[in-house]
């Protein structure tokens, strides 16, 4: 399952951070392609340019959890983060209300089904 920017680089695909140069790789598995360093956050990353790409692209992702249609902003292993609006969402671990009918979540992809990712080819 994927969910917001990601790149193609080098035959390999990381998540995209920015649009405009320079573009920051992060890399989606170990080992890390050869370049990448480790951020402060502990990920893998690579500054690149955007001739240096193969393929930048935007994937919007809804999914159902648990009856409610949630917008996914991005995944992370086996977690999901979501973005709801509406009412009457369950309470559960990790999922909070932002404000009246604004609801934000981190749950394991495993409770998300109905799941449509489309993709948005960006101009390099």
């Amino acid at each position: 399952m994927r969910a917001g920017r990601y790149a193609e680089f080098e035959g390999v695909l990381c998540r995209a951070i920015g649009a405009t140069e320079p573009i920051r790789l992060v890399a989606l598995a170990e080992p890390a392609p050869p370049g990448f360093a480790m951020d402060r956050r502990g990920r893998w990353t690579l500054l690149v340019g955007l001739d240096q790409l193969t393929r930048l692209f935007d994937v919007q992702t809804t999914a159902t959890w648990r009856g409610h249609s949630v917008r996914i902003s991005s995944v992370d292993g086996g977690l999901a983060q979501f973005t709801y609006f509406g009412m009457g969402l369950p309470e559960a671990p990790g999922v909070h209300r932002v404000q009246s009918d604004e609801w934000q979540g981190t749950v394991p992809v495993d409770e998300l089904s109905d799941i449509v990712e489309v993709v948005d080819e960006l101009p390099r």
